[in-house]
């Protein structure tokens, strides 16, 4: 799961988004230089990703930026789908 945090355009460098799957944390991610924020997950996180299929990820703001949070529906490559799945392909 990744987030992209921007401010103005550009990329927020370095600080941490914290993912959750409804109110369950699920891993912590600081930004890279392009501003994205990328967990790995278990595979019984990448069920319950699939099962709510959603997930939110939060920055707490600092001194320097507001706080931020975003929701997205979960996005199932086409190389684990069967052929008649519904779920979202990308």
């Amino acid at each position: 799961m990744s987030a992209t945090l921007t401010s103005g355009g550009s990329p927020v460098i370095g600080v941490p988004v914290s993912f959750s799957v409804g109110s369950k944390a699920v891993c912590t991610a600081n930004t890279n230089n392009s501003g994205v924020a990328t967990c790995s997950l278990t595979p019984m996180q990448e069920a319950a990703v699939l099962k709510a299929n959603s997930y939110s990820a939060s920055f707490a703001g600092n001194s320097s930026y507001q706080p931020s949070t975003a929701s997205t529906k979960a996005i199932v490559p086409r190389s684990i789908l069967g052929p008649h799945d519904p779920a979202q392909v990308t």
